[in-house]
């Protein structure tokens, strides 16, 4: 799995909570740039505010994970023929474990998810994570594999009725040049 998407610059919806840098493999706690439909509940003005909604509407089919986009060509074609201002956001790359990348992504880290790309880490805080907090990086992601695979056996534990699958992922980000 290789997947990609441009997710908002300088939001974090969780500020009293989390470090001001918060990276997260889960939309809903990083937001795309595009409307993405999440958080269906609230009214458009709420999600607008959120940070869930945008007038940029992604093209019918992006790939096997909307929000996240199969061909990163694709995306960076999508972003420059709508004129999306370059300091507006920040091109992520999400991959299995064993994935290493090209084009300068700087790995960030190792976040724990659904199969519905739920953050173990982020979305699940802090009464699972209190055992972990030492072990995460600035971005509040993992910094060591090993820890992410002994966290995502915790969550299969304790959510296996609601969530009975949690994978590791690498979230890498793309080097500005």
């Amino acid at each position: 799995m290789k997947v990609f998407d441009a997710r908002r610059n300088h939001i974090n919806l969780f500020v009293d909570f989390f470090p001001k840098t918060l990276r997260s493999v889960d939309p809903m706690v990083w937001p795309s740039i595009f409307d993405t439909h999440l958080a269906p509940g609230f009214t458009e003005s709420r999600r607008i505010q959120l940070g869930y909604s945008s007038l940029l509407k992604p093209p019918p089919w992006i790939g096997r994970y909307p929000p996240f986009w199969d061909e990163y060509d694709q995306l960076c074609c999508f972003i420059k023929e709508n004129k999306i201002a370059n300091d507006s956001y920040t091109l992520i790359m999400v991959t299995d474990i064993n994935a290493n990348p090209t084009d300068r992504f700087r790995l960030i880290g190792y976040d724990v998810i659904t199969d519905s790309f739920i953050s173990g880490i982020s979305n699940f805080f802090p009464n699972n994570i209190k055992n972990y907090q030492n072990e995460l990086n600035e971005n509040f992601l993992f910094e060591q594999m090993l820890t992410a695979k002994k966290f995502a056996r915790t969550m299969e534990e304790k959510f296996n009725s609601t969530h009975p699958s949690w994978s590791v992922k690498k979230l890498w980000l793309k080097e500005k040049p």
